[in-house]
């Protein structure tokens, strides 16, 4: 069965969506079969990973288009999985119209319910979730088995982190959910703000933070723009390193 796994913050450019793309093209190119789900209404892992948004509206083909059904099966879910050009590679895309889904989501479970059809069917599952502390973000922690965290190296990296670990304290009343891990982006090692971070961060958490830290690069910024992940990008990069060793470590927690 796979491991779904929120990946969140409700800080917005902190490398969310970065993440979530480039660590599912790891797994995806270590061997895993990877769904990634596209749960923010900006769809930019949709677009990062080659497919037209528009032409996902048009054919009415996005996660929020399947979330609005009364009920799922396995087949249903099946038919807005697309297969991507990069190995064991899938996503279901985003839509700028899921934000409409939130008054059904209060309601009902429908993000795991949806899941629930199809995990079986992959190694991971990764939920790229919207930038806020929103009724979807909640439904997809109540979906997940853990939540990984990115953390952009700044001062007030720690302000935003204390609000989601509440949230991530309700939910665990109510499921097993998980810290899968907190790594920290953007990093510049040259910089004494981003050590004093990065030590911060592992005083509070020493438990739950990676080792690997993604660094700052321009190659791993330009990425998006080709639609491609970054070890396809530029397989010898900074990038391309930092996220071959962040899929290490998440494996590693298999």
């Amino acid at each position: 069965m796979g491991k779904i796994i929120a990946i969140t913050n409700q800080k917005g450019g902190v490398g969310k969506t970065t993440t979530t793309i480039n660590l599912g093209a790891v797994l995806g190119y270590f061997g895993k079969k990877v769904l990634i789900v596209d749960l923010d209404s900006q769809a930019n892992a949709t677009e990062g990973l080659g497919i037209d948004k528009n032409l996902v509206s048009q054919q009415s083909s996005s996660i929020s288009d399947l979330l609005i059904k009364d009920g799922f099966c396995t087949n249903d879910v099946m038919n807005y999985v697309q297969e991507l050009e990069f190995k064991n590679l899938y996503c279901i895309p985003g839509s700028s119209n899921i934000n409409e889904l939130e008054n059904v989501s209060s309601s009902r479970a429908i993000i795991s319910e949806c899941l629930k059809e199809i995990r079986h069917n992959f190694d991971f599952i990764l939920l790229d979730c919207p930038p806020s502390l929103s009724p979807i973000t909640v439904q997809a922690l109540l979906a997940a088995d853990s939540v990984l965290i990115p953390i952009q190296a700044e001062f007030y990296a720690l302000e935003g982190l204390t609000q989601l670990l509440q949230t991530i304290r309700v939910c665990q009343k109510t499921t097993d959910i998980e810290i899968e891990g907190l790594v920290v982006t953007m990093y510049q090692k040259n910089t004494v703000l981003c050590k004093e971070v990065y030590n911060d961060i592992k005083r509070v958490l020493p438990d739950q933070l990676y080792k690997t830290v993604i660094n700052r690069n321009i190659t791993l910024a330009e990425a998006p723009s080709f639609h491609q992940p970054i070890i396809y990008y530029a397989p010898r990069s900074q990038g391309a390193i930092d996220f071959i060793e962040l899929g290490k470590e998440v494996l590693a927690n298999e």
